[in-house]
């Protein structure tokens, strides 16, 4: 087991009110016990695809970027028109995602980003054209690293009505 800095056996919680408790530990336990057997990092992806779908969610990548420019997309499950107008475009110097992202270690709904932050007309844009790509509400999972270095992962519906608040 894992100890916390007060010496208590079990490891730290937080932010217990994230969901309510239901049949969502369960298919989490069994996402987390399909991820401790993957041998790579395209199988990681696979098994958090699944686990997202099993919850509306129909999109997904992991994008990696360094001070606010993306370098990498290791999982790209997006329409492919999409992530090809969001680079030419350069949507990602004034993704409201990304520029949150790097504001936080929470997860965020994209449907929280008006009162989390004060969006420039841009930003709106780039949320009104991944809606036009059938990107309608998405969640946000930020894994802050070293130096500037970001990874998110990104679960997005083609439906309204799957998103939710995590915080």
């Amino acid at each position: 087991s894992v100890s916390s800095a007060a010496g208590s056996s079990s490891p730290a919680r937080h932010n217990r009110a994230i969901l309510p408790r239901g049949r969502w530990h369960l298919k989490l336990a069994d996402a987390l016990e399909r991820l401790s057997k993957v041998q790579t990092t395209d199988a990681a992806g696979e098994v958090l695809r699944a686990s997202a779908a099993e919850y509306g969610y129909d999109n997904l990548n992991l994008a990696r970027s360094f001070r606010g420019a993306t370098t990498d997309v290791p999982w790209n499950w997006m329409p492919s028109e999409f992530a090809e107008v969001y680079f030419t475009q350069g949507w990602e110097k004034h993704d409201p995602e990304l520029y949150y992202a790097q504001r936080t270690q929470f997860p965020f709904s994209w449907t929280s980003l008006p009162q989390k932050m004060r969006m420039t007309n841009r930003q709106r844009g780039v949320i009104e054209a991944a809606s036009s790509f059938s990107l309608q509400e998405g969640l946000c999972v930020p894994l802050p690293g070293a130096g500037g270095k970001l990874d998110t992962i990104s679960l997005v519906s083609s439906h309204k009505g799957q998103d939710f608040d995590p915080t």
